[in-house]
């Protein structure tokens, strides 16, 4: 596949409080090292961080220039290594360097694009539903029924939430900071919706006074001021970030006297300090995601060119969901690639049996988060027994053979 020796992208030169150190410039196409792919990228969400690291704030602070972008999705075009084949469609997590028409991504960070999303979604997927699973099930064991008070609801992250909230069972209570979100969560399908200021009694009354069992908390600032008065008893406080601008305190009489916890998440650092959790939480949201039972929301696009404006945009919290920047458009976008898990997950005998078993026995509790969906053909969220992973399975465990093997091991 040809490839040119220089690309459009949108280049930080100088760090300002208005990005205006950020403009679109000709760069050469970056040169493969041992390992990476080159990606042509189709589409790349826009995400706090990206606005964060043009004004300096951010923890990562890249040497410039730089180009952002922590996200993409396209098609790889050049590859120095093994493990993916030039047209294959992937996703992937860079950190920086999505802002381009071409990107190298090494082999390991890439995943094949699951086949339910398009590429605009397939591109803002990953670090919120990430971000999102490592906070609900990983940090805070939020347990089936439970109640889930989820703040910046309509943003990646919070919307990320709210909809896993849905598939672990929780009922959700989203807030959000104007009427339009407010409407949009609604048709969404959060079980309630408050405004982002004066919640605390509402929650307490939607809760018959105890308060919420998690509450998921991006914004921080007054929200969690506001927060720490409506948390139940044992109840866990999910730190997501401060997209306030203030960083709040806590008095530590009140986590004792209320007897809940200040949780921090960081879902990267996660699979950094737990490499074997952060595999696995990774595979769990793609095959989520492979079996069609999250909901990506794509609130706007924009060109290259264009790519203050996106930024701007998620600054002042005109954003619903995520942004995301196709650089072209496919016309073929009927086909794609299923992630295959039988290649390093070999299910064993035992493993896929008791799976087989446990499926069969418990079919309609299944059956009744299906959908109305064919339960041999859609793979489905195993709850119950195992409320702190995810699995994907049909009674048809072949076809799962990673679901089945994790299933069988907590069966046995």
């Amino acid at each position: 596949m040809s490839v040119p020796a220089t690309m459009r992208a949108f280049v930080c030169r100088e760090i300002t409080e208005d990005r205006s150190g950020a403009a679109l410039s000709e760069i050469p196409v970056p040169t493969l090292r041992e390992g990476e792919a080159l990606v042509k990228v189709v589409a790349a969400s826009v995400n706090f961080p990206d606005l964060l690291m043009c004004q300096g704030k951010y923890q990562l602070k890249p040497p410039l220039p730089f180009v952002p972008g922590m996200e993409m999705a396209g098609e790889v075009v050049a590859i120095n290594g093994a493990g993916f084949s030039i047209g294959d469609r992937v996703v992937g997590g860079t950190r920086i360097g999505s802002f381009a028409e071409y990107v190298a991504v090494p082999i390991s960070g890439l995943r094949y694009k699951p086949a339910a999303l398009d590429m605009a979604q397939a591109a803002g997927y990953g670090a919120a539903y990430l971000t999102a699973f490592v906070a609900l099930v990983r940090r805070g064991s939020l347990q089936r029924g439970e109640t889930l008070l989820v703040h910046g609801a309509a943003g990646g992250v919070g919307l990320a939430a709210v909809d896993m909230g849905f598939s672990l069972g929780a009922t959700v209570i989203a807030t959000a900071s104007s009427e339009e979100k407010r409407a949009f969560l609604k048709s969404y399908g959060a079980h309630h919706v408050l405004e982002s200021s004066g919640f605390r009694e509402a929650v307490k009354d939607l809760t018959g006074g105890r308060g919420a069992d998690v509450i998921y908390d991006p914004v921080g600032g007054d929200v969690f001021d506001e927060s720490v008065r409506c948390i139940a008893f044992d109840g866990r406080l999910l730190v997501i970030g401060f997209t306030s601008g203030r960083i709040p305190n806590v008095s530590v009489n009140m986590p004792l006297i209320k007897g809940f916890s200040v949780v921090g998440v960081r879902a990267g650092e996660y699979g950094r300090q737990f490499p074997a959790k952060g595999i696995e939480n990774i595979r769990m949201i793609d095959a989520w995601a492979s079996a069609g039972e999250i909901r990506p929301h794509v609130c706007a696009t924009f060109p290259l060119e264009r790519a203050l404006e996106a930024m701007a945009m998620l600054q002042e919290r005109r954003a619903v969901g995520k942004h995301t920047r196709p650089c072209f458009l496919w016309a073929d976008e009927c086909q794609f690639f299923l992630t295959d898990y039988d290649a390093e997950f070999q299910s064993t005998a035992r493993s896929a049996l008791a799976a087989t078993v446990y499926i069969t026995q418990n079919l309609p509790t299944f059956q009744s988060r299906l959908k109305g969906r064919d339960p041999k053909a859609t793979a489905e969220s195993l709850l119950g027994n195992f409320q702190t992973k995810i699995f994907h399975a049909n009674t048809d465990v072949a076809t799962n053979q990673y679901a089945a093997e994790m299933i069988g091991k907590d069966l046995q």
